[in-house]
């Protein structure tokens, strides 16, 4: 850890690149995600009264499949499917350029990478990836329609199969992480035990940081938020640069 902090006081503006690239992507990942939802949301608003006229039994056991069966619902869904592939590909556009830059520059700490030959396989990763993740995302949604169904009618249901979901989705965004550090995927060949202990590290610093922001929030919530604005992003850097050093002299 010492010698990732060495290697940023030598190269500040790389790093600080970084982070203000880290800052655009998450302002305009929330823009567009954001306006998207909306777009959904109003379409979910406006097939609810069309779900009135079914059944309790109808709604809670088929609820994600009247979507496509009912006719005067599949109007509605058929522009949430399109809002949600604009979202998908606005999404996967951003990660790529954005998160693509940053995970370029990082590697540049240790090594000069070609810049084509490295956003090449980072597309190909985010593209896998990200499908695997808005796939598991579509199913979880699903679940939770289902859910909220239940709860509405008072009906007992197990959530299970949400929290597995839940649990696979976050197994993936860590191992995302990993294959974007060794810019490929990583199975057995991959230094698993220093990678756990690297990610429980990482875990713990973030863990800190929002206890102290969560002491900060009780004396001025202004504070709070400008402190944990200016943490956060040297903190993401911080624990990518960590992660891509794990595999820094491997053959990839």
């Amino acid at each position: 850890m010492k010698d990732i902090i060495q290697l940023i006081l030598k190269r500040p503006m790389l790093f600080f690149s970084i982070i203000f690239i880290d800052i655009v992507f998450i302002f305009l990942y929330g823009g567009i995600v954001a306006y998207f939802q909306d777009k959904i949301a109003d379409q979910f608003a406006l097939m609810s009264p069309s779900l009135i006229s079914l059944t309790k039994q109808d709604i809670f056991w088929n609820a994600p499949f009247l979507l496509f069966t009912q006719q005067n619902v599949w109007q509605y869904t058929k522009q949430i499917i399109i809002q949600s592939v604009l979202l998908y590909t606005c999404m996967l556009l951003l990660i790529v350029l954005f998160q693509g830059m940053t995970w370029w520059l990082s590697n540049n700490f240790f090594k000069k990478i070609n810049f084509v030959k490295f956003i090449k396989k980072f597309t190909i990763l985010s593209l896998i990836l990200f499908t695997l993740y808005s796939i598991l995302t579509v199913v979880d949604f699903f679940l939770a329609v289902r859910e909220r169904v239940a709860e509405r009618l008072s009906m007992p249901i197990s959530e299970l199969s949400q929290t597995v979901i839940t649990i696979i989705i976050f197994t993936l965004i860590i191992y995302s992480l990993f294959c974007f550090s060794a810019q490929r995927f990583v199975f057995k060949k991959a230094p698993w035990k220093n990678l756990f202990l690297l990610a429980g590290l990482i875990a713990f610093v973030f863990l800190v940081l929002q206890a102290f922001l969560s002491v900060l929030n009780n004396i001025s919530p202004a504070i709070s938020v400008s402190a944990g604005f200016v943490l956060l992003f040297p903190l993401i850097a911080w624990a990518r640069i960590n992660l891509i050093e794990v595999f820094y002299g491997m053959d990839s």
